[in-house]
């Protein structure tokens, strides 16, 4: 059985790893499917991999036995090793991803682990420790490289989006004279104005919005934009612990089409069960939720709120739209010349505190797969075209 252990300074030298200048991500095709797999990856006869967190639950005290989740596919559950308590958790490897990810909806399972471990809260010291178990399995995980982003950020068919230290949150508004209907046309516009957020922790973790700026003119616009939220997130959000982003739907369901709202949770139950409740009735306002549970905010009008991604090229830190492949960074008016950038280009990600490279075969086809995480370095040589 594979074994990888995550924050091995907790667990003493237990572990079975390569060296870390031996560390490193791969992107690898298994039977005809991409994955993304973590550092000591093995091929093995076993169907699952084991990952081993460390617990930080009253000191060393072992946490009770409700707080195991056995499932099919994920597992975690407390463990022991030389008088150590450590969280023992399962995910499939790659091969048995492959082999039964075409009639098993993998992430159907993944969001009913997700949902049974914020049950239990109360067998983590913290929600930050919470918080640490789940992105600790998924950096250790094997992932399909196309679904990679659902598992790191729940970004997919739900149509919302986790934020996560280091993001941006971009909120782009266009100004009209009047609202409403044809009323929004081009003699009528007035401007456009955008609000620039960072994602950030506080002293307690918890995941909180830090106002950047504001570009346009809003002196000018000062009437039109008196009632609106997208200046004061960042204080209508400072009690909540985590922070989603339900995209804009542009699927008109009954006449309805539901706008972009932004949910922040105490607890991440409750911010589940909120979601839930807003993705399954399209007609659900933010007045539908418990204010001291929720907090919530309904982007109306013409505006357009995106989540970015940090990233550094070149050396240079910039932002690019969730969802964003390796291409997205490369120049694009020089496409004819790309495979000289791939033939010397490195990807390296953040795992475990530090810096990784990610291992992919030089051609496009097998770049045009990598879908690009926050924290991400891109660089490709010199010489190559920039």
């Amino acid at each position: 059985m594979a074994l990888s252990l995550v924050l091995t300074g907790s667990l003493g030298c237990a572990a079975h790893r390569q060296p870390a200048s031996q560390e490193f991500y791969k992107l690898a095709e298994v039977d005809s499917q991409y994955f993304l797999l973590p550092p000591g990856s093995a091929w093995s006869q076993q169907a699952h991999q084991t990952i081993q967190l460390p617990i930080r639950y009253d000191g060393n005290r072992m946490p009770e036995n409700q707080c195991s989740i056995h499932g099919k596919w994920f597992s975690l559950y407390p463990a022991q090793y030389q008088g150590t308590a450590y969280w023992s958790a399962e995910t499939p490897l790659a091969e048995t991803w492959a082999q039964n990810g075409g009639y098993v909806d993998m992430k159907g399972e993944w969001s009913k682990f997700l949902g049974e471990l914020s049950a239990r809260q109360r067998c983590f010291a913290s929600p930050n420790e919470l918080a640490m178990v789940e992105q600790g399995m998924v950096a250790n995980m094997a992932l399909p490289a196309d679904e990679s982003l659902f598992y790191r950020y729940s970004y997919g068919p739900g149509g919302y989006v986790d934020l996560a230290l280091g993001m941006e949150l971009r909120i782009e508004r266009n100004l009209f004279a009047k609202e409403g209907g044809d009323l929004q046309s081009g003699e009528n516009y007035q401007g456009t104005i955008t609000t620039y957020y960072r994602v950030a922790h506080d002293a307690d973790q918890r995941t909180q919005l830090k106002f950047l700026r504001s570009e346009g003119d809003y002196k000018k616009f000062a009437t039109s934009v008196a009632n609106l939220p997208d200046t004061t997130l960042a204080s209508r959000f400072k009690e909540s612990s985590h922070l989603r982003l339900l995209l804009q739907s542009l699927v008109v369901s009954g006449n309805i089409k539901s706008p972009a709202i932004l949910l922040g949770g105490r607890e991440i139950q409750s911010l589940n069960e909120a979601t839930r409740m807003m993705v399954n009735d399209p007609k659900a306002t933010c007045d539908d939720l418990d204010p001291s549970q929720v907090d919530c905010v309904n982007f109306q009008g013409v505006v357009t709120v995106s989540a970015m991604l940090n990233v550094v090229v070149n050396g240079h830190t910039t932002y690019i739209p969730l969802g964003s492949r390796a291409w997205y960074v490369f120049p694009h008016s020089l496409n004819s010349l790309q495979s000289d950038i791939v033939k010397t280009l490195r990807i390296r990600r953040r795992f475990e505190g530090r810096y990784i490279d990610l291992q992919f075969a030089r051609n496009e086809q097998d770049v045009g797969q990598i879908l690009l995480f926050g924290g991400d370095e891109i660089s490709w040589s010199k010489t190559s075209p920039q």
